[in-house]
């Protein structure tokens, strides 16, 4: 929530995806409303670290240059800076039914690229120096979607698109931002050995070759620059929904050397196979949400 004296490279704090609005002025009103709230009873007289939830909408609007510089006065006026962005949702996120359609655009398609680039160019123009920025995005696609060959291409050349011009940006400003793919239930990266084998058998094969075509670069070069951009959202409550131990699955990531470039500390309903608990669960059914629901069987399967 604050800037660390003795680890500046760290930084919590919490989303504003959980306030409704797609528009920059419902986000400004959240940040000075129930963002200040949360900074004056958590970090008070303190610079607080806050991560904006920007829509393609909202995004949009912020290229006038009159709001783009109001956004500064206003993180200035605040005692506030940003550091994430949460690039997930791309268009309407709260107020009516959202389901799959969360996952629109997804990295089949340019317009998510487009919409990335745009959430880059703004973070760099905020960024404090010397703080790392993430952009955390959708794990590739909805799981059903990816159904031809051509799908994994486009969506690995789309993501290298991200990797050449953060790379680019890095150079002309010295910001240095990272795209965090989030694994999630039900998703092309769903589980850690999904997102591990997406890695090293897509990105650091086809995307490799695709930075040294487009960079002149050299595999190794490449590889560098794929690593520093790219890397992983880890979402405490995907990993678990998976059942997969927490600890395994970092060490997983770190044993192959893909980035940790953000962590939501997140938790999901437990319960037990028991008539009186699953009825408990009743009143949390609505439809605004894809529920993301597991099982684990007694022989060890996961049931979706």
């Amino acid at each position: 929530m604050m800037i660390p004296n003795d680890c500046s490279s760290h930084h919590l704090t919490y989303c504003l995806n959980v306030h409704p609005g797609e528009s920059w002025a419902d986000q400004e009103r959240a940040i000075r409303t129930c963002a200040a709230s949360v900074r004056d009873r958590i970090a008070p007289q303190q610079s607080f670290g806050l991560g904006l939830r920007i829509s393609q909408r909202a995004v949009s609007e912020l290229q006038d240059p009159t709001l783009r510089s109001g956004l500064s006065t206003l993180l200035a006026e605040q005692n506030m800076y940003v550091f994430t962005v949460n690039g997930f949702p791309y268009g309407q996120f709260h107020d009516a039914p959202v389901k799959e359609r969360v996952y629109q655009p997804d990295w089949r398609m340019a317009s998510r690229r487009d919409y990335t680039l745009a959430l880059a160019d703004l973070l760099s123009d905020i960024l404090p120096p010397d703080i790392e920025g993430s952009i955390s995005t959708v794990p590739g696609s909805f799981k059903s979607w990816v159904a031809r060959s051509g799908d994994i291409e486009r969506m690995v050349r789309n993501l290298m698109d991200c990797v050449i011009y953060f790379d680019r940006l890095r150079d002309r400003t010295g910001q240095s931002i990272v795209l965090a793919l989030e694994p999630e239930p039900s998703c092309y990266l769903e589980t850690t050995e999904e997102t591990v084998c997406f890695f090293t058998d897509e990105i650091l094969v086809r995307g490799v070759d695709y930075l040294n075509r487009c960079t002149g670069r050299r595999n190794e070069e490449s590889e560098a620059v794929i690593r520093r951009h790219l890397g992983i959202c880890f979402d405490t409550c995907h990993v678990a929904l998976q059942f997969e131990s927490l600890e395994e699955s970092l060490a997983a990531f770190a044993r192959e050397g893909i980035r940790i470039a953000k962590i939501q500390l997140s938790a999901a309903l437990e319960v037990f196979n028991e008539r009186t608990a699953i009825e408990a669960l009743h009143p949390f059914i609505e439809p605004v949400y894809l529920h993301q629901v597991k099982g684990l069987t007694r022989h060890g399967a996961i049931r979706s």
